[in-house]
């Protein structure tokens, strides 16, 4: 293949003559016969190799006779960066929706049992919970050593041995069980509780109208209609 002869732009060039000692500017344009403009002396064949040498090296690397290069190239559409910053922010607010689902889910659906209770040894009932005083109308007195029992109409005392409250003439340990999912009073009523073993606790379904009992380990059941409730009070 024949490639056509590279053409060179002229080189203007200070010279001094030897001859004449005058200084003069000289344009080089690959003609070796340039003389001294001043006295006709002829040009030294090196000087113009070494003018127009100069021309044909590679100029060095500078921002300004370079392009972007290939990471400009490279560089991310502002529609792209857009669209990533979107999808980050999404799945930021999905992750965030997500957790406070879980946490109102834990606080309002608990799956364990709402009517859960400490269990009991002996016939002699042991609460593990303090007794507080409820809205229905019993009172506390003092540091919660006795409660006022408007069913009873009288006021009950603190055992501290039983660490529940007890009424001798019904023969019934009571307490504000707050540690379940539902705090309540509980009731053990010694005639019919003890029937159970280690369990045997009791509330009142205000809404239903009736008696659990518990029945074992989270499980408790409708009181059976055998037993007598006529005697039995609640708050």
């Amino acid at each position: 293949m024949n490639t056509a002869p590279v053409q060179t732009a002229p080189v203007i060039k200070e010279f001094m003559c030897e001859y004449c000692n005058t200084v003069s500017t000289l344009t080089i344009d690959g003609d070796e016969s340039i003389v001294c403009p001043v006295c006709g002396a002829p040009v030294p064949p090196e000087f113009i190799k070494d003018a127009t040498a100069a021309v044909n090296v590679m100029p060095a690397y500078s921002a300004g006779n370079a392009g972007a290069g290939y990471g400009a190239k490279r560089k991310k559409n502002p529609i792209i960066k857009a669209f990533i910053t979107v999808a980050v922010i999404y799945f930021a607010i999905i992750v965030v929706y997500r957790a406070y689902h879980a946490a109102i889910h834990r606080a309002f659906f608990n799956l364990d049992s709402s009517r859960s209770s400490p269990s009991v040894s002996t016939s002699a009932p042991v609460s593990t919970s303090s007794a507080v005083s409820k809205s229905t109308g019993a009172t506390t007195a003092g540091n919660g050593d006795s409660v006022y029992v408007p069913a009873l109409s009288r006021t009950v005392y603190w055992n501290d041995e039983n660490e529940s409250f007890y009424d001798k003439p019904t023969d019934c340990y009571f307490f504000w069980n707050d540690e379940i999912d539902y705090p309540d009073w509980q009731y053990w009523y010694e005639d019919i509780s003890s029937d159970y073993g280690d369990y045997g606790w009791m509330e009142w379904d205000g809404d239903e109208g009736c008696w659990y009992i518990e029945t074992g380990e989270g499980e408790w059941e409708v009181l059976p209609s055998e037993y007598d409730t006529s005697e039995l009070w609640h708050f």
